[in-house]
């Protein structure tokens, strides 16, 4: 509610488990979102036993939860006895009573997909899936899609799942998961559930002696900077655009607390992307001038020509294009400006750059040049692209 208005502020309890990085970031989401649109009175729940006076909560006003934890079953029978709205985070396992909640998620669908579309481009031929340790709803999801995008290219996929052994124990269970490492094809694109099981991983290559990324290549989820930058090598993960996920919850239950007898509705909104740091750092097409050219366009962002690339890998125009319509099925051209746009649809949602700011960036001199041909693909303007996705978190498919 609007500062002056004569109503009471809505009074909101968070529940997160404030340990992990990704919470944090949700937090920062539903922070912005009362920010806009409040004030709010909050009350933070952290604990870890999840141990919190309901009626207390409900008789000092509570009006609406946000949930972004594992809730224990004798507790979801507990909330399930309050009539107040309660919005999840990202729904972690199967239950009735959760069914009934809203459901705000990122789109584990995209994220597979994303993961497989980063080593098709590296030329892999051999992909691996090592799944979570605790049978989370996210984790199947994510290696369906992996597994379909895979299957579209032609390609199989190895999975290793053993829910007994802990990331947080390095000791347990690590024997089998070696033997398994080290008995994959070689190289092999490895997608890793999430940030801490890939550090885990990345742990038993090293007391291995298999090399990363030469053998095995590792991809995770949830972009948790300081584990991706201790890891040895540093861990490309993609970002789940956790913040955007705490607004659209904060948004949400907003509108409950209006349609308290709405059907409940899950809501998808898409990753950011990959970013690619050491543990991927590796391109396997055969021919050294096709890595040569790729390396060029991505490391540029897509801000260089067809002659350009040419002349870095010390080749001919004819000769380039023909070397990538025969392994990639597409032209230099194509590649430049499917990178140049992904750099756009990056800028605009993670930046607050002006649209002539990012065509600059991106080698154009003119934000009507590159919007035209934003529209031209996309369907839309950049600038509706941007509202859109702020609102509710579409992304355009390439």
């Amino acid at each position: 509610m609007k500062e002056g208005s004569a109503s009471p502020l809505p009074y909101i309890g968070l529940f997160m488990d404030l340990a992990y990085e990704h919470n944090r970031q949700k937090l920062l989401g539903i922070h912005q979102y009362e920010r806009e649109h409040g004030p709010w009175r909050i009350h933070l729940e952290v604990t870890g036993t999840f141990d919190f006076p309901f009626q207390q909560f409900l008789e000092q006003g509570g009006e609406g939860i946000i949930l972004s934890r594992y809730i224990p079953p004798e507790k979801r029978s507990l909330l399930a006895q309050y009539p107040l709205p309660i919005v999840q985070i990202g729904r972690l396992e199967e239950d009735p009573f959760l069914d009934q909640l809203d459901n705000v998620q990122c789109d584990h669908h995209s994220i597979g997909k994303m993961a497989a579309d980063h080593f098709l481009e590296r030329g892999f031929e051999h992909f691996a899936f090592v799944s979570d340790t605790n049978g989370w709803l996210c984790s199947p999801e994510r290696q369906s899609a992996y597994e379909e995008r895979l299957r579209e290219a032609g390609f199989s996929c190895h999975n290793y799942r053993n829910e007994t052994i802990s990331p947080s124990l390095p000791g347990l269970g690590e024997k089998s998961l070696s033997r398994w490492l080290k008995n994959l094809p070689k190289p092999v694109g490895l997608f890793v559930s999430y940030d801490l099981r890939a550090r885990q991983i990345l742990h038993i290559c090293d007391e291995s002696g298999i090399h990363v990324p030469q053998e095995i290549a590792v991809l995770s989820v949830d972009n948790d900077e300081l584990i991706c930058s201790l890891t040895r090598p540093t861990l490309t993960s993609i970002d789940p655009h956790c913040e955007r996920g705490g607004y659209l919850a904060a948004k949400q239950i907003h509108r409950r607390l209006r349609q308290k007898k709405a059907a409940p509705q899950t809501i998808l909104y898409p990753p950011l992307g990959v970013i690619p740091r050491q543990s991927t750092h590796i391109l396997l097409h055969p021919d050294p001038s096709l890595r040569l050219a790729l390396e060029f366009i991505w490391n540029h962002a897509g801000n260089v020509s067809v002659a350009a690339t040419a002349k870095h890998c010390l080749i001919s125009i004819r000769k380039l294009e023909i070397l990538f319509q025969s392994v990639l099925k597409k032209t230099v051209l194509e590649e430049i400006r499917e990178t140049r746009f992904k750099e756009v649809l990056r800028l605009l949602q993670q930046t607050h750059l002006t649209l002539q700011q990012i065509a600059e960036r991106c080698g154009l001199s003119s934000a009507s040049n590159l919007n035209q041909q934003f529209r031209k693909k996309f369907g839309l303007s950049m600038h509706q692209f941007r509202k859109s996705s702020d609102s509710a978190g579409n992304f355009p498919n390439f």
